[in-house]
């Protein structure tokens, strides 16, 4: 078939490319057949030799590439190809010296050297070129094969002279009388690994032809330069823009990442060195897969690519994932014995969103793979120049994990009279975070998994391995069950990530104001409450309870009633909501700050019997609201005089009742109230009981409001433990310096913080050097990050007070986990959030409700004590939100679907890493995004809106409204604010409007939250102001500009790729600098400094730069080699706008 295929039309090739080998095979065959009978097929052009005279030609695009980064980031080894070999037996060296100067002679490619032109790069093939083969004797050292496993590996990273060659070392280490390592290292840019096992099969040929005399092999007719030519001249016009066309519609709203599980961050410098675990798939599972295969016309191939793309699946939380699949590139019979770089990538993109099975999974790889393979001519380097790929700093484009499976494990070359084996040097480069390099050898699938060992551990890479050999043993019982539900797990990992599960909670018939009546017996004489100058012991909070308990029954509360409790901080607060429960009713708690429509709104949906309020707050309730109980009626009086202050008649509630009801905000643009019972309330201390010893000698704070869960914590964990209560002001709370005046005037011990007013008050203690007297700071309410604690580590230690970081939810009774941070824990960025309480169960699942791996993020599950009644009046989203937990050890538990996403650390501990769904934590604040959205579409003049977080300057979230006005109107931010401000509470409204003519869609309809522009981010650069150069070498640089650009006029403040640069240009640009000016400026300074004002200081001021003709420095190379990946990225980025 290799005769046929020379003539193949390219349309034809590609057609036939696209179909499974069997078909393929037998299209070529009747071709064949046609072709006997006088009807060929179609003529394509062949490769042909360059025109003569031709020295210096152009690179490949593969090649361009491969320079350009060289360019950028010299002597990195991740370019370099190297194989180790060990021969057991008499070895020749002088004999491997000759045939090694003939190989190198018989191909162009080892001769060929690459130089700068102002045109561009070339490559020239030199007449002769020496590669000396250093031999070291290492018989005498004391551990001779570790020491020549050494060296090799070191000479595997000596860099190489793109300029002046040569491209290959040998290194010959002799470690015993007829022991040799032998390591041959080829830079990436003339070779590739089909091109090292051509090379390696040469020499030994050629060895052979040495010593023994045998006739050598034939010479090749074309070389790597004439294919370089020929794709220069054939992938243009209608062939090319078919190719891109292609790729760009496969890739359209492609994921840019694969949130790989790591074991530590990503940095901006992305490392190429790593290491290799070596797998092997059971024979028994290797056979039945093949038959699976066999019976989808699917190749092995395929069916274990499907099986890597879903143990994929399974560790991501993505539904669309791109694998890389490695092609020879050697699609035509002229290339297959040529040395030169070829390898291309092809980018594979499968989605599991409508749950697959894996039989449907294996049809889309085959399919997919197929279509890629049909279009394999176009090089990898074009296609991430044309597409629009955002890049994340330290990970390749396009994709950052890849797969390959040969029909045969690498054979060595055969050297006669010695045995030839490869040698493992321990690691090597890693081009992806993740790979799958695999063969097929004595009846079953084996090889190695390379992975970056900066991201992960080997143990991580292991278990990758078992749960994929697991998933695919079940999927070849069931493959039509859906990948989501394949076992990964197997059982003892599965029952240490479920941990033991907690029991179902158990009435003990005592409630909150209970607990606190026998805390007031015991602590009678004890403050209770302060607020500014006026303070209550427990005895009389006791009383003045009692009382507004009468008052309240008097106007209709009682047990199954609820009751709002509408005030601002005042002393009466804390007596006022166990009032309330000692009618047996339950306190909705309503913010004072609340603009008038929700007020309404809460006090209709919980059908209020009664509220406690002032008559400021009252003056604006509809005449729908409940009647009021109004503590300033009468100027200068107590209301609650006339009632007693004995306690009320017993309710008969018991621990199962309901004893709040706190709102939270709703997608739909309704809050919705979740219904709290004492005995969730009161489990909430019993099970803390182990972490904290709280006492009556513990101030606390009660800094949120009343209507904000985190008071739950504050205010019974004072009056539960006879602890001293302290109402903060509204206004203190807003004053930073103020409160943190308040901790040390009031001596408080028991701090409890979201995270971002920590920060503020914080940088006050550790400004004025504050003595405190906190013993514990308890942060909750939203993420929080260890490094921003660093300076009050380095200030105060981890000990006295001792900072704790507790995640929660309303509706599993404010906290259900414990973390203690220690100053170490400042070193990273994780939110962990620890173990979960006593009496809860704490679960990360996947979509189907199965654990997920650790590391691999999941939705949490609560299940427990903890776990609310529900939400009031809505029991469907109770139903959705509460479900029975199948992972309790009996009937009717339950567990509720928090939204958050969580993965274990591999020490089994939790780390929060942010919503699901459309909610976030601003200011500690639980917000739908979506309810602020839908009260903006209420208003006139918005046609469109989407509401983001933004980090602000000090890297604090915010929330961002972005705005489509109605035609011909214009809208101001201020009005909006102002709009909102009389339908959502404060934390709810957004601190930055933008203004858009359109909210900007992804290609599948979605809003494309990356394409928002930053808030604040100034004028379009088409209105902006032309500014002229002045100075020489401004208006010098300014031409230069013009010139590669082709645009009429360049200003200071114009920036190099925003006008039409890309990163090749940036070495012409180089080169005419260096002509014009007389200056050798570093590509890396150009992408530092791309603005035209900036790179002229650049070349004035010598920063980075040195006069022509001056010795290239060691420091000026290392300046070059210590670019980070990030600068690379971004450098590469501006290929994407040409």
């Amino acid at each position: 078939m290799t005769d046929l295929a020379l003539h193949l039309d390219d349309d034809v090739a590609r057609r036939l490319a696209a179909l499974d080998p069997r078909r393929r095979d037998l299209a070529l065959r009747l071709l064949a057949e046609a072709e006997g009978a006088g009807d060929g097929p179609p003529q394509g052009r062949g490769i042909g030799r360059r025109p003569a005279g031709d020295t210096g030609s152009a690179l490949s695009y593969e090649q361009e590439r491969l320079w350009f980064m060289d360019r950028l980031v010299p002597f990195r080894e991740v370019f370099h190809v190297p194989t180790a070999l060990r021969l057991h037996g008499p070895f020749d060296p002088e004999a491997l010296r000759r045939a090694l100067a003939r190989t190198t002679q018989r191909h162009e490619s080892l001769r060929t050297v690459f130089t700068e032109t102002p045109q561009g790069p070339v490559q020239t093939v030199l007449d002769r070129v020496d590669v000396p083969v250093t031999v070291d004797d290492l018989t005498g050292h004391p551990e001779p094969r570790r020491e020549a496993e050494r060296r090799a590996a070191d000479a595997v990273l000596e860099p190489f002279d793109l300029e002046h060659g040569p491209l290959l070392r040998v290194r010959l280490h002799r470690v015993a009388e007829e022991e040799w390592l032998l390591l041959i290292v080829q830079h990436h840019i003339v070779s590739d690994y089909w091109s090292l096992g051509i090379l390696l099969n040469e020499l030994g040929a050629l060895y052979a032809a040495e010593r023994d005399g045998p006739p050598a092999p034939d010479a090749p007719a074309l070389h790597y330069p004439d294919f370089a030519h020929w794709q220069r001249e054939t992938l243009t016009g209608e062939n090319l823009r078919r190719e891109l066309d292609f790729w760009k519609d496969t890739l359209a709203d492609a994921p840019e990442l694969l949130e790989l599980p790591l074991d530590r961050p990503r940095t901006a410098e992305r490392r190429t060195r790593g290491r290799f675990h070596h797998v092997r798939f059971a024979p028994a599972l290797t056979r039945s897969v093949r038959d699976l295969a066999g019976a989808e016309g699917a190749t092995l191939h395929q069916a274990f690519l499907a099986a890597y793309f879903a143990a994929l699946s399974r560790h991501v939380r993505q539904d669309d994932i791109v694998v890389g699949v490695p092609v020879a590139g050697r699609s035509r019979p002229e290339l297959q014995s040529m040395i030169g770089y070829f390898l291309n990538w092809l980018p594979i993109r499968i989605r599991f969103d409508d749950r697959p099975s894996f039989r449907e999974l294996l049809r889309r790889v085959t399919r997919a793979s197929n279509e890629a393979f049909a279009h394999q001519d176009l090089p990898f380097e074009m296609l991430v120049q044309a597409l629009d790929t955002r890049r994340t700093p330290g990970s390749t484009p396009v994709f950052q994990t890849s797969f390959s499976l040969r029909d045969a494990p690498p054979v060595p070359p055969a050297i006669p009279g010695t045995t030839v084996e490869y040698a493992d040097l321990g690691g090597g480069a890693t081009h992806y975070d993740m790979m799958a390099e695999l063969w097929v050898e004595d009846g079953t699938v084996t090889g190695y998994l390379p992975y970056n060992d900066e991201l992960f551990d080997d143990s991580t890479l292991g278990s990758f391995f078992d749960r994929m050999h697991r998933l695919l043993e079940d999927a070849v019982r069931r493959p039509d069950a859906p990948v989501a539900d394949l076992d990964l797990l197997g059982a003892l990992e599965r029952a240490r990530l479920l941990g033991t599960p907690a029991a179902p909670p158990a009435g003990t018939g005592t409630t909150l104001h209970e607990r606190f009546t026998a805390t007031a017996a015991r602590h009678a004489d004890r403050t209770a409450v302060t607020f500014e100058d006026e303070r209550q012991d427990y005895a009389t909070l006791e009383r003045r309870s009692n009382r507004f308990a009468h008052a309240l029954r008097a106007l209709g509360a009682g047990p199954g009633r609820n009751v709002a409790v509408h005030l601002d901080r005042c002393a009466d607060l804390p007596a006022a909501l166990l009032g309330v429960l000692k009618t047996g009713a339950a306190y909705v708690p309503v913010d004072a700050d609340n603009p008038p429509e929700r007020t309404a709104v809460q006090f209709a949906d919980a059908s209020c019997a009664a509220v406690v309020t002032t008559s400021d707050l009252a003056a604006r309730y509809p005449d729908s609201a409940p009647p009021a109980l109004l503590l300033d009626e009468t100027p200068g009086a107590d209301p609650l005089a006339a009632f007693p202050d004995t306690p009320v008649p017993a309710s008969g509630v018991d621990s199962g009742a309901p004893a709040y009801i706190i709102y939270t905000s709703g997608s739909t643009g309704v809050p919705k109230g979740v219904v709290v019972s004492h005995a969730n309330a009161l489990r909430l201390f019993t099970s803390a009981e182990e972490h904290f010893d709280f006492g009556p000698d513990d101030v606390w704070t009660m800094f949120h409001s009343h209507a904000f869960d985190f008071s739950v914590w504050e205010l019974w964990g004072a009056l539960l433990h006879g602890g001293r209560l302290v109402v903060v002001p509204h206004w203190v709370t807003r004053a930073a310096d103020e409160f943190a005046a308040l901790l040390a005037g009031e001596r408080v011990t028991v701090l409890n913080q979201t995270p971002s007013s920590f920060a503020q008050v914080g940088r006050i203690v550790l400004e004025r050097g504050l003595e405190l007297s906190l013993r514990y700071v308890v942060f909750g309410g939203e993420a929080l990050d260890p490094t921003a604690l660093t300076d009050w580590f380095a200030a105060y230690g981890d000990e006295a007070p001792s900072l704790v970081n507790m995640y929660g939810i309303t509706e599993t009774t404010v906290h259900v986990t414990h973390r203690r941070i220690t100053a170490a824990d400042a070193a990273g960025a994780d939110s962990v959030i620890g173990d979960p309480l006593r009496d809860l169960s704490l679960y990360v699942l996947d979509e189907g409700l199965n654990p997920v791996p650790p590391g691999v993020p999941g939705e949490l599950f609560v299940g427990g004590a903890g776990v609310a009644l529900g939400y009031l009046g809505r029991p469907d989203l109770t139903a959705d939100r509460m479900l029975p937990d199948p992972f309790a050890p009996g009937p009717g538990a339950r567990m509720y679907r928090s939204g958050d996403l969580a993965r274990r650390l591999p020490g089994g501990e939790l780390c929060y890493l942010g919503r699901a769904d459309g909610q976030v934590k601003v200011r500690g604040h639980r917000i739908e995004l979506g309810e602020i959205r839908s009260a903006l579409l209420t208003l006139p003049d918005v046609v469109d809106a989407v509401v983001v977080t933004r980090a602000d300057n000090t890297g604090s979230p915010r929330l961002v409204a972005y705005v489509v006005p109605a035609e011909g109107t214009e809208v101001s931010g201020r009005e909006l604010r102002r709009a909102l401000g009389r339908r959502l509470p404060e934390w709810m409204v957004p601190t930055v409007y933008e203004a858009l003519d359109a909210i900007p869609l992804t290609r599948n309809g979605k809003v494309d939250r990356r394409a928002l522009p930053e808030p604040g981010a100034g004028p379009d650069a088409r209105t902006r102001v032309h500014v002229p150069p002045e100075t020489d070498t401004e208006k010098a640089l300014a031409a230069i500009w013009q010139e590669l650009l082709g645009v009429p006029q360049v200003g200071l403040d114009d920036d190099f790729f925003h006008i039409g640069g890309h990163s090749l240009m940036v070495v012409q640009l180089v080169s005419r600098i260096r002509e014009r000016l007389g200056r050798e400026v570093p590509i890396s300074g150009l992408f530092q400094h791309p603005g035209l004002r900036e790179m002229a200081v650049e070349i004035d001021t010598g920063i980075g730069s040195y006069a022509v003709g001056a010795a290239l420095t060691a420091d000026s190379e290392t300046a070059l080699a210590g670019m980070s990946e990030a600068e690379i990225d971004a450098m590469l980025a501006a290929l994407d706008d040409e």
